[in-house]
């Protein structure tokens, strides 16, 4: 599910299907703040399951299907600790997620 073996803020939930090389959307999905008492917060999945149900992630089990197009979907993590930090300014976590996107190579 990760970007790669390194960490990597982006996550790619799903995909199109072999054979299909155009993709016709991209749906990103960013977690609400969530703080758990480590560094491994997992929102990046937990927040898209289906309730009662932690197996059952609908962006992926359900989404592609309900859009009908050929869609890439991904869900981005960031530490929420740093975005509620006075140290930390919204404006740069955002520019820095954003990047991340653009460099992760799906």
């Amino acid at each position: 599910m990760a970007a790669s073996s390194s960490y990597s803020p982006v996550h790619q939930l799903w995909s199109p299907p072999e054979g299909i090389h155009r993709t016709e959307l991209d749906v990103v999905f960013f977690h609400g703040v969530q703080f758990t008492g480590n560094d491994t917060c997992d929102a990046w999945i937990s927040t898209w399951t289906q309730r009662g149900h932690d197996d059952v992630c609908w962006a992926r089990e359900w989404l592609p299907f309900d859009l009908g197009k050929a869609v890439r979907i991904f869900s981005v993590s960031y530490n929420a600790h740093v975005a509620t930090s006075p140290h930390g300014h919204v404006t740069e976590i955002a520019e820095n997620l954003v990047q991340s996107l653009i460099n992760s190579g799906y």
